[in-house]
């Protein structure tokens, strides 16, 4: 028995200087002045199996001292040189379970030991995996992004995009006017600019390269084309032709003379012939 019978810390010592003190409240505390402090736990042989435990952390409760929480560490290969971080958890009544793992390579996957691209098939990796296993039938919410006050225009906003500059894909989600939801997808261009694409609205409406809403409430689709003299196509239709994707029909505006001034404008339908499109009404 190492200890003592009053109400004092037990300090252990090297060269004269503290090292680890256990607390008279029960509590451990290792000081360094002049470098971090470092706790080491080894597995002091040769691991050439993967997967097994190297150190582990427990975190217990009750005076059966039952594990609900436990951080380890973990071989990864046959070299004896590389390692996985596992976090697990208990559920309320229920088993210690694998939630968490960093693996060597940096992924990192939530509800597996790997984090693939592909579990069906494959053996890639991505960077993160999200994964509930056997969960059944129907859709199940795997992750959920949320932010924003109690106010129209408001949300959040997630991005996929390049690494060396900002350029890449958005979508925003969240309140729009009238405390309607709204859906937001959009580019991050070279300007460094945030260009919105496609808005959908609460009811079903879509809008594309415009945030006006469509003049009619039952009006599913708007399509703004960003011309305000001479023509363009709004809508084109393609077909696959000797392995080509070519034009079969498009569906455009031509806008009269005086432009948007007038808001005067003639719809187009062409189709193609012998490789170019041509009016066939207006």
């Amino acid at each position: 028995l190492i200890g003592n019978s009053s109400n004092k810390d037990i300090i252990f010592a090297t060269n004269a200087t503290e090292r680890l003190r256990i607390l008279s409240n029960g509590n451990i505390r290792q000081a360094l002045t002049g470098a971090n402090v470092s706790l080491t736990l080894s597995r002091n042989e040769s691991v050439g199996t993967t997967n097994q435990a190297l150190g582990v952390i427990d975190f217990a409760s009750n005076t059966a001292h039952t594990v609900q929480a436990r951080v380890m560490a973990k071989s990864l290969g046959t070299s004896n040189v590389g390692g996985d971080l596992v976090i697990e958890t208990r559920a309320d009544g229920g088993s210690l379970d694998e939630r968490v793992r960093f693996t060597g390579a940096g992924d990192v996957a939530i509800g597996r030991d790997s984090a693939q691209a592909n579990y069906a098939a494959g053996t890639d990796t991505t960077r993160l995996a999200v994964v509930k296993q056997s969960a059944g039938s129907g859709y199940h919410e795997i992750a959920n992004f949320t932010a924003g006050s109690d106010a129209n225009d408001t949300g959040s906003i997630v991005r996929i995009g390049h690494f060396s500059n900002d350029r890449g894909l958005y979508i925003k989600a969240g309140r729009g006017t009238s405390d309607q939801a709204k859906g937001i997808i959009g580019l991050r261009t070279s300007s460094a600019a945030d260009q919105d694409i496609i808005r959908i609205l609460q009811g079903g409406q879509v809008i594309i390269g415009t945030n006006t809403v469509p003049s009619n409430s039952n009006t599913p689709l708007r399509i703004h084309t960003s011309i305000n003299t001479s023509s363009a196509n709004s809508l084109e239709i393609t077909h696959s032709t000797n392995g080509a994707n070519k034009l079969g029909a498009a569906l455009g505006l031509a806008i009269d003379n005086g432009g948007e001034s007038t808001n005067a404008a003639d719809l187009t339908f062409a189709t193609a012939y012998n490789g170019s499109t041509s009016t066939k009404m207006t």
